[in-house]
């Protein structure tokens, strides 16, 4: 019971320093209001993130590159669609916008990299025999990647069904507070779904070329 105990306040305790330095973070950002400081947030906090998740080193640098791409590039629609909704600059929104984004993609992406460079090292042979009978090095490797995004993919959508139905009206609220209005927090929390889907796409996609371009010819 002790043990238990401890171990809940230590997850606790987690969550309160985190809370506490994502707080000071955004309040520096918001102090300065500089693009440059909140690109710099961002790219900082996905590195941590990276290197705080990706067991294995070698996928690490393709995990990062896809995840930074995609999450800054989908993150400015969203910015846009929140400089025109509210009143935040574009500057003060693109960390807690484009952090949305990275919690997506981070996992999507390191699940179906995993997946796919598990598989790829399973199933040497199908790729060989694919090539062998005429496929391109492209054609040969759809079914792996296919089975990738799959993978990738799966956790995110599962989680977007529970908070559909669970999380939507505290994000709404949460919106709300901020200063949009209920029609305005409603398309907002829509594109960001379907610009987390996208961002996710995109970013296992370049994580997966970097994975490709990184490997051994020996298994290609």
């Amino acid at each position: 019971m002790k043990k238990e105990l401890l171990r809940i306040g230590l997850l606790l305790g987690r969550a309160l320093v985190m809370a506490s330095l994502v707080g000071l973070l955004l309040w520096l950002v918001q102090r300065y209001d500089s693009l440059w400081l909140s690109v710099g947030v961002l790219l900082a906090v996905t590195l941590w993130a990276v290197l705080f998740s990706v067991r294995r080193r070698t996928h690490v640098w393709a995990v990062f590159a896809g995840t930074v791409v995609s999450s800054f590039l989908f993150s400015l629609p969203l910015v846009l669609a929140v400089r025109y909704l509210s009143a935040v600059s574009s500057a003060v929104a693109l960390v807690p916008v484009g952090g949305l984004l990275l919690a997506a993609t981070l996992t999507s992406t390191r699940v179906g990299l995993q997946a796919y460079g598990s598989e790829r090292r399973a199933h040497v042979d199908m790729y060989e025999y694919l090539v062998g009978n005429g496929a391109s090095h492209l054609a040969a490797l759809q079914p792996f990647v296919l089975s990738a995004l799959h993978r990738g993919l799966s956790p995110l959508l599962r989680r977007m069904a529970i908070l559909g139905f669970g999380g939507l009206p505290v994000i709404l609220c949460a919106l709300l507070i901020g200063g949009l209005s209920p029609l305005g927090g409603t398309l907002f929390f829509g594109l960001l779904l379907v610009a987390a889907v996208a961002a996710s796409v995109v970013s296992l996609l370049i994580a997966l070329w970097i994975y490709e371009r990184r490997q051994d010819p020996s298994i290609h």
